[in-house]
């Protein structure tokens, strides 16, 4: 395949990308606010219409895993130890999160087929310490002590299909439990939990600038020698369609 070599420095750009995105079953728990991914808090949060393999990602956008799995993979990625949440207000306050993914390409089974298929678990803990707890009557004066955490469970499906543009589709199904309303009866406090199912969808699609240019013209863009140019647009959409 021929070059196309450019000397102007234009050619080497990026194109912030266009996204929207609810959080995972925000409706039902609010910790699921929370952004589990490192590299989608590095990038500000703008990485529901990222396509690069980010295994947490999948928790804010199920979709991601759709266009992953073209490459036929398996990811495991976690917090090697809690994270200190509030480092410097609450020394007790702790999150954790942990994901495996896998993807297969039906491509390798006929390559007529550019479609691929990945599945996914997330676990999210988020623990809020010891939270005293007051009485209907006197808000002021603490009745007991409990300790609270947040956890919550997703099964993530993921479609993918790769034509000149690559598309992804996914779906969480989440499990959901929450300790932040506790039983008092009689003046007494009782641990309690709330259990919550919710689902999200996801939509995502990826134009691979380089990748089409080359189909049209043959030849590959190349700033200089031994230097390739990479340049798409994204558009990501998420949102939690229903809690119960």
């Amino acid at each position: 395949m021929k070059k196309l070599r450019f000397i102007s420095a234009f050619m080497l750009f990026s194109i912030v990308t266009s996204a929207w995105a609810q959080a995972p079953g925000t409706a039902a728990a609010t910790f699921l606010l929370i952004q589990p991914s490192l590299r989608a808090n590095g990038m500000g949060g703008t990485s529901v219409s990222s396509v690069e393999n980010d295994a947490l990602g999948i928790a804010f956008n199920p979709a991601r895993l759709g266009v992953w799995a073209n490459e036929s993979f398996f990811i495991a990625e976690f917090y090697p130890a809690k994270s200190d949440w509030l480092a410097g207000l609450a020394s007790d306050i702790f999150y954790d999160a942990k994901t495996f993914v896998a993807g297969y390409n039906l491509k390798k089974l006929d390559h007529r087929i550019p479609v691929s298929l990945g599945v996914g678990y997330t676990h999210v803990n988020l623990d809020l310490g010891e939270i005293a707890v007051t009485g209907p009557d006197d808000p002021t004066t603490p009745i007991g002590v409990l300790h609270i955490v947040e956890r919550a469970k997703l099964w993530t499906l993921g479609l993918g299909f790769d034509y000149w543009i690559k598309a992804g589709f996914g779906w969480n199904f989440e499990s959901i439990e929450s300790g932040l309303v506790p039983a008092i009866i009689e003046n007494q406090v009782y641990p309690a939990s709330t259990n919550i199912k919710a689902h999200d969808f996801g939509v995502v699609l990826y134009a691979p600038g380089e990748e089409i240019i080359a189909r049209l013209t043959g030849k590959t863009l190349e700033l200089r020698a031994r230097s390739r140019t990479v340049f798409g647009l994204g558009l990501g959409y998420s949102k939690a369609i229903s809690a119960a």
